[in-house]
Formats: C-alpha cells, structure tokens, sequence
C-alpha cells in the first residue's frame, strides 16, 4: 500500500529515512490469533506479534531488485516534498496525512521492535520479507 502499485517502475519514495520495521505477514498474524483464540494457557497475557527480523526501506528496495532483477530504488525526500507529489497524483489530502504519519514514526524508529512472541505462537520461524516478495514479484 505504501509503495504503490507500480513500486517496480517508480521504485519506493516515501519519508522513512533509514528507519527499520520488522514486517509480519497477515497470515502468520491470523495464524498467531486463532492459535491464542483456540488454545489454552494464553489467558491475561500480552503479544508483541512481530517478525524477528528489521529492515530498513533501502534494505527493502535492494530485496526487491535481487528478486525482480530490476533496480528499484528507495528515495526519502523531505515531507513537504512528499506531501506536494501526492496531492499533485490526486491523492486525498487524509491518505496523505496517514502514509506520512507513518513515514515519520518509521523515520523516528517507533517500529523499530523485534519479538519472538509471533514466532513461538505458529511454532515456526515467521515467514520473512524474501519469501512473500517471491510470491508477489517472482512472476513479473
């Protein structure tokens, strides 16, 4: 959603800067929830449902390019200057404001986080960043 549709023509601009984000996919979320939904013992007790792995937007770029074959490349310009190119694109002002919202807890290391709750609630290693671009990008 972040990257935008045409993340392989356009490359990733968004201002992150070099901030990291330890992405899970929603199916290991969902897998976590209905294990803690459906099991016992899991009763009054709190989950950081996180990957185990942090990657920062140029570490996702470079992921992204190994996978495709293309360059894709990871641009952080300064707010205003984001701001300005959505609006210009059409974009609704509210869109907007949320994607640079989280561009800028993502630039100030607000998800910065691991944990390894995600990964002893599937009783596996989550599946990483890698893995669910080969099944987005392999075939384009």
């Amino acid at each position: 959603m972040f990257f935008g549709d045409k993340v392989l023509e356009t490359g990733i601009f968004l201002p992150a800067g070099n901030g990291k984000v330890s992405y899970a996919l929603r199916t290991d979320m969902a897998e976590a929830a209905a294990n803690i939904l459906t099991g016992s013992g899991y009763e009054n007790k709190d989950y950081t449902i996180l990957n185990t792995v942090q990657y920062s937007l140029q570490e996702v770029a470079d992921i992204l390019s190994s996978i495709t074959g293309r360059k894709i490349i990871y641009t952080s310009p300064d707010v205003a200057v984001y701001t300005e190119a959505l609006t210009k694109a059409g974009v609704p002002a509210e869109y907007i404001g949320v994607f640079a919202g989280f561009a800028e807890a993502i630039r100030q290391g607000e998800f910065e986080a691991t944990s390894g709750d995600l990964e002893n609630l599937i009783g596996r290693t989550p599946a990483t960043l890698q893995d669910y671009f080969k099944t987005v990008y392999n075939s384009k």
